[in-house]
């Protein structure tokens, strides 16, 4: 039937493409069978053929491949060669075993194997076990055939070679060690020399050095497999090959039950240390009794120290070990993240007794509970530390608390010597959530807790508030609790509010860190509701706040501005939802001006929500107000004006008390189409009514679409005073487009130049308006050489009249003989006027523009 499927595959009308993949098990399989495969020579390129071979098959099969005219042209073959007899019963014979290692040996040194891809070799000598490391000395000679071939021939597909229950000595080894240093066996993906007693720390040192001081090492091997054998003796040299980086594929390592000593996972711990573990998905130390606690404890620092962790661990099994006894030290890679929590197994028993002290951290305990490791506990004693002490123990139960069943059999629980105050949220959790039985708890909680919990610790706590079980506290310590986050604090003031009796005893509290009050507003109201003493109020507000809140938020938010409780703030953030529209916005903005100091130190404030860039005029008044003196910097940097907002700020401009340090700030009309321009004549008053002129921070000025008015350009121009009493020394930028400027406004807006002095302005837009050649000409000659003396960019496009192309180019020819003009009398000299352009495709230094 073999014989009817081979030549199928030669036939000329097999399909063109066809692969096919044989496994022939030894059942089924005859020797004549066995030889007539051997002597295949026909090429079958298109067949891959793994052949398992037992007892005299093995050597049938080699006695006819050395045999045969030529060699086999498999597509690829695999050969798992076992000389244990078929039977259950019965040994190998080492004579034959002897025999087929030799023909092995001499078929490889005729070429005969050059497809070979896997090797698997396997017999039990006699039944004498893997542990004993004397017996197979009558096959020696067929062994060095054997590998003295394979360390010397080049099998370019050979990707999988297995020693299984077959004894390979030092000496084994090192002759194995040639072939690899040359690189004859780079292009392995697996190795197994399992159930392999003969070998120790001189053979894996011959075979790891000759990874190391080869060209290549085995850059492809993934598969690692030394289970019970003694090469745990010379697992430090492992390590050396690691960190020389010629094993830099390596995934799966199993040294089960390998004589694994303190020296050998100290150097895999240098090995980890050096990243050179980074790729391992599965590492398997268990069964290996000698290595003490300090050295696990090395190994699992390692892990944390290193600089990437071994992130791709799945299975790191240390069942049978004493890696309990490294204590703490478990901790670091676990609760970094280096190491995988679901990859630990068999660390855990139902009596679990730890002791926590000063610097010490069982994130590993806390870990394995939250991934439902410990729900088989039934007794658990976390003591000592003092104050860490109870840090620790937060963690722990915090852990127990966040896991889905937490420890539903716990029967006992002791947390002698522990400040059990510092795990008071995570306590309120566990109990919150039902994940401890309540009965173990009785009296347990203080009138003073101190907590230093994450977000999900103050979730529960909040939970335990609503629940009525903190009734009686007399203090709240939040401190270290300020990456929790403002939804996180909404939540744990709203259960204040919505308890039964609040927090009636309170009579200090504690918040602090950068995100500590995300949730003022909802503080103000659970302040509001009568469930907080008044007394604690001043324990509340810290000098940041963040609020994340809607319409109701802000109102009680305002109140409290409004009333001083926020005077030392130095940073406000507050994050309005669709409900906060304009006069929310304007409401909390007011309360600073309302109240009798605002906001003095005040340093940032940033204001985001959909209706804040239509409170403009809120903002105005609030920055001329002088309640907001050391402010440097406001969000959104722009903000839309009514005509209602330019009056408003017109009112601040002429008060003089925006912010000295405030760097930007950027109000605009607000443009509607079909309707009449925002007036901006009330600002323009003011200026002129000013002492300062505009503030510092207003070194833009955007009037785009509004109307000037004549009176406002006189008022202005006659209160003007030299360079030394210029309303404009800081603009930069000013932007008169769509403003309805005729010849005569524009005369006028020259005089106003010429009694202000703008020595920064850099940029000025006249366009769309109605300006003429002649009324540009009155302008510039209003204007002295002082005037516009930074100024780099004009724009002039899309003056009113110039419908035709023959007239735009006319107005563009006259513009830059005005230009060049007035560049003659000394003015502008820093405007362009190489070439007049629009100013839609303007680069760079823009020059002067017309169109």
């Amino acid at each position: 039937m073999l014989r009817l499927f081979l030549n199928g595959l030669k036939a000329p009308e097999r399909p063109p493409h066809l692969y096919v993949c044989l496994d022939l098990r030894a059942e089924s399989l005859d020797e004549e069978t066995v030889r007539a495969v051997a002597a295949e020579h026909t090429p079958l390129s298109n067949l891959g053929l793994q052949l398992e071979l037992r007892h005299h098959q093995v050597n049938a099969f080699l006695e006819a491949l050395v045999g045969a005219a030529e060699a086999p042209k498999f597509g690829g073959l695999k050969l798992s060669l076992d000389w244990c007899p078929l039977a259950e019963s019965g040994h190998s014979d080492e004579e034959e075993i002897n025999e087929g290692l030799s023909l092995m040996g001499e078929a490889i040194q005729m070429g005969r194997l050059s497809s070979l891809q896997k090797i698997r070799l396997v017999n039990d000598f006699g039944g004498n076990g893997w542990e004993d490391s004397d017996v197979g000395e009558t096959v020696r000679e067929g062994k060095e055939a054997f590998l003295a071939a394979l360390s010397r021939v080049k099998l370019p597909f050979l990707s999988d070679l297995a020693f299984v229950r077959f004894i390979l000595t030092d000496a084994d080894l090192a002759m194995l060690a040639q072939g690899v240093r040359v690189g004859i066996l780079s292009g392995l993906r697996r190795l197994e020399m399992s159930k392999n007693g003969g070998f120790g720390s001189a053979g894996m040192e011959a075979l790891m050095g000759a990874v190391s001081e080869s060209e290549e090492g085995w850059p492809l091997l993934a598969d690692l497999y030394l289970q019970k054998s003694r090469a745990g003796k010379g697992v430090a040299a492992l390590g050396t090959a690691l960190l020389s980086g010629k094993l830099g594929g390596l995934s799966r390592i199993n040294l089960f039950r390998s004589d694994l000593d303190d020296d050998g996972v100290r150097r895999l711990a240098e090995a980890v240390r050096e990243d050179t573990l980074f790729c391992v998905s599965s590492l398997d130390l268990s069964w290996n009794g000698n290595v003490g606690g300090e050295a696990w404890g090395e190994f699992m620092l390692s892990i944390n120290e290193s600089e990437r962790g071994l992130p791709n661990l799945k299975t790191l099994d240390l069942q049978a070990t004493h890696v309990l006894r490294a204590g703490a030290a478990i901790a670091p890679p676990l609760t970094s993240g280096k190491l995988p929590a679901q990859a630990l197994r068999g660390l855990f028993p139902s009596h679990l007794f730890l002791t926590l002290y000063e610097g010490a951290s069982i994130g590993g305990i806390a870990a394995a509970a939250r991934g439902g490791a410990l729900e088989h506990v039934t007794s658990l004693a976390l003591g000592g530390g003092g104050n860490a002490g109870g840090k620790v123990l937060g963690e722990v139960l915090q852990a127990i608390a966040e896991s889905e069943k937490g420890l539903p059999n716990l029967t006992l629980i002791n947390f002698g010597g522990t400040n059990i105050m510092f795990a008071g949220a995570a306590i309120a959790a566990a109990l919150a959530f039902g994940k401890i039985p309540r009965n173990l708890f009785t009296n347990l909680f203080p009138s003073h807790l101190i907590c230093t919990a994450d977000a999900a610790g103050l979730k529960g706590l909040a939970g335990a508030i609503r629940g009525g079980v903190l009734e009686k506290m007399a203090s709240l310590d939040l401190f270290g609790c300020g990456n929790a986050g403002g939804d996180v604090f909404k939540e744990l003031t709203r259960a204040i509010a919505e308890s039964e009796k609040g927090l009636p005893n309170l009579s200090r509290i504690r918040l602090e860190g950068p995100d500590i009050l995300g949730a003022g507003a909802a503080i103000v109201a659970a302040f509001a509701s009568g469930k907080l003493p008044r007394e604690v109020l001043t324990f509340l507000f810290p000098s940041d706040l963040v609020s994340d809140s809607d319409a109701a938020g802000f109102r009680g938010l305002a109140g409290a501005l409004r009333g001083g409780w926020l005077e030392n703030l130095t940073f406000l953030e507050l994050r309005g939802d669709e409900s906060v529209r304009k006069e929310v916005w304007e409401e909390v903005i007011d309360a600073i001006v309302e109240s009798e100091r605002g906001l003095p130190k005040l340093r940032r404030m940033n204001l985001d929500g959909p209706g804040i860039l239509d409170a403009g005029a809120a903002v105005a008044v609030a920055l001329g107000s002088g309640k907001l003196p050391s402010l440097e910097y406001v969000k959104p940097s722009h903000l839309l004006l009514d005509d209602e907002g330019v009056k408003r700020l017109g009112e601040g401009v002429r008060g003089g008390g925006f912010p000295s340090g405030l760097l930007s700030i950027d109000f605009r009309l607000r443009c509607s189409s079909g309707q009449m321009g925002v007036s901006a004549g009330p600002l323009l008053k003011a200026l002129a009514e000013s002492e300062a002129g505009l503030p510092s921070c207003m070194r833009v000025l955007s009037l785009k679409g509004g109307r000037l008015g004549e009176e406002a350009l006189i008022s202005l121009a006659e209160s003007g005073g030299g360079v030394s009493g210029s309303k404009f020394s800081h603009l930069e930028l000013l932007d008169l487009s769509k403003c309805e400027i005729d010849d005569p406004l524009l005369r006028k807006l020259g005089a106003v130049f010429r009694a202000h002095i703008c020595s920064k302005l850099k940029r000025l837009d006249l366009g769309c308006n109605r300006i003429t050649v002649e009324g540009l000409s009155v302008f510039f000659d209003t204007l002295t050489p002082a005037t516009l003396r930074n100024l780099s960019h004009l724009h002039l496009k899309g003056q009113e009249g110039l419908v035709f192309e023959i007239n735009r180019k006319q107005f563009e020819s006259d513009v830059k003989d005005l230009v060049g003009r007035a560049k003659s009398e000394g003015k502008l000299p820093r405007l362009p006027v190489e070439h007049i352009q629009d100013n839609s495709n303007s680069r760079g230094n823009v020059h002067a523009v017309a169109t």
